[in-house]
């Protein structure tokens, strides 16, 4: 079974683990929305366009769950070593 847990996988679970611990009725999101951070080279997961504009599967993902919460989302791309740290540090939620 563990063999088929992709690293995909696990990032999504880990999302919904985490956004299951995430107090969203104290949270202003109107002034500060949900920031989501995910890996730039992680194709067709999440990368980045000519533009830098976020694209991928994960970043439509949010894109679709923002609109059915109706909580606004903030979906920026890093590379995966800065992505920890920044996570460590509170940079950003998820």
């Amino acid at each position: 079974m563990w063999r088929n847990f992709n690293k995909i996988n696990l990032y999504i679970v880990a999302c919904l683990l985490l956004l299951a611990t995430i107090s969203l009725n104290a949270r202003d999101f109107k002034k500060h929305p949900l920031t989501v951070i995910a890996d730039e080279s992680y194709a067709p997961y999440s990368s980045e366009l000519k533009d830098k504009t976020p694209s991928g599967y994960l970043v439509d993902f949010w894109k679709l769950w923002s609109k059915v919460n109706q909580i606004p989302v903030k979906m920026t791309l890093g590379s995966f070593p800065g992505i920890i740290d920044d996570l460590k540090n509170k940079k950003y939620d998820l």
